[in-house]
């Protein structure tokens, strides 16, 4: 990338390039779940991406990945002269949302509304159609599938978007990372116990499989990343410039956060979005 690529300009083509490629991915990934079921309803046919790991996808990876790309095609919205350049734009945002909808994945949810946060935080200046509508619209589109999904049976009532139905999973990963991290420090060589720590974790499995060394540069590759973006965010009098770097600022902190609680980190389809925006 670094020898083909020389400048910013050709770095931001990739990037859209890369953005609506999985735009179209996400498109053709719905349209493909629609065929899985001969009758009954839409719901039905797009919970399969979950459900059967359509194509032999797994919905996280397909869930973490979109986040990456989440707030980037918001950051192509507000760089866009034209107006139909700012449509497209949105379009592409829309689609990458829904894919997230689709996968069924509550990581994937908290990490959307983290973005979704984190854009409100960065972007105060950019008035309510960039900083609140579109996410109460997503939010609420959100909060309609998925309950409709629980109600008519395609999705399992842990799914639920209430405090009662997210915070006993969100407790029990809790209690797996801090377990883990106790555990890892002492770490044998009974691989069951490794394999149960390397679960939901992508810093234990990072130090239970390769070492204390590799969770260093795990953790040093997050703090470049976000230090660097946020420098580069504040530093710069290029607008274009410090709109990119603010988005990936935004996707950088989620996929740190993300990691601490699973381990699509590791996936080949996930890293090679992440490689590509570092």
């Amino acid at each position: 990338f670094s020898v083909l690529v020389k400048n910013e300009k050709l770095g931001r083509l990739v990037l859209k390039y890369w953005t609506i490629a999985f735009a179209f991915f996400s498109v053709s990934h719905i349209i493909k779940s629609l065929g899985t079921v001969k009758s009954g309803s839409i719901l039905m046919a797009v919970a399969n991406i979950r459900n059967i790991e359509l194509s032999g996808h797994n919905p996280n990876v397909i869930g973490w990945t979109a986040l990456l790309f989440l707030p980037i095609s918001l950051a192509f919205v507000m760089t866009s002269k034209k107006q139909k350049e700012k449509i497209f734009w949105w379009l592409i945002f829309l689609i990458i949302n829904l894919m997230i909808i689709f996968t069924f994945s509550r990581a994937a949810m908290v990490g959307m509304f983290l973005t979704f946060f984190l854009t409100i935080i960065f972007f105060k200046n950019r008035g309510i159609v960039f900083s609140i509508l579109p996410f109460i619209m997503i939010g609420s589109m959100l909060y309609f599938i998925w309950s409709s999904a629980v109600k008519i049976g395609v999705m399992d009532t842990g799914r639920i978007l209430s405090i009662s139905g997210l915070s006993p999973e969100f407790f029990k990963r809790y209690d797996m990372v801090k377990t883990g991290f106790m555990i890892a420090a002492n770490i044998n060589e009974n691989s069951e116990v490794k394999d149960a720590l390397g679960f939901h974790s992508s810093y234990i499995k990072a130090w239970v499989e390769n070492g204390f060394g590799y969770l260093c540069l795990i953790i040093f590759l997050f703090f470049y990343t976000i230090k660097t973006t946020y420098y580069v965010s504040y530093a710069t009098k290029d607008k274009n410039i410090r709109l990119i770097s603010i988005s990936l600022l935004i996707a950088f902190i989620v996929a740190a956060f993300q990691a601490m609680f699973g381990i699509t980190l590791f996936s080949a389809k996930y890293l090679q979005v992440f490689w590509v925006f570092i």
